[in-house]
C-alpha cells in the first residue's frame, strides 16, 4: 500500500524490506530501489535522502526515522490524499 501511495503521488519510491527475497516483489509493485534494512551499507545510502517516510511495520523497529525528512511535507501529502479523493484498496 505504501508503494502505491507513493506512486500515486508522482514520488521516487524507495522500498525498505528486512529480507532480500522480497526486492523483485517490491519492484514489481513499481518501487524504484529496494533497500534491505539489514545491510548497513543499503542503509547508510539513505540515511537523510528520504521527504517522507510511509511507515507499514507492525512491529517496533529502533530506526528514528525522523531525523531524515527534508522538509516536512507529510501534512502537504495529506491533504492531496484527501483533496484528490485518493484511498487505499
Amino acid at each position: 500500500m505504501g508503494i502505491k501511495l507513493a506512486l500515486g503521488l508522482g514520488a521516487h519510491v524507495v522500498a525498505f524490506t528486512t529480507s532480500d527475497s522480497k526486492r523483485q516483489d517490491a519492484l514489481k509493485l513499481g518501487a524504484d530501489e529496494v533497500v534491505v534494512s539489514r545491510n548497513p551499507s543499503e542503509m547508510a545510502l539513505h540515511g537523510s535522502s528520504l521527504n517522507l517516510i510511509v511507515n507499514t511495520v507492525a512491529v517496533s523497529h529502533g530506526y528514528n526515522w525522523r531525523k531524515t525528512g527534508k522538509n516536512g511535507r507529510t501534512s502537504e501529502n495529506r491533504k492531496w490524499c484527501y483533496l484528490t479523493g485518493w484511498q487505499r484498496d
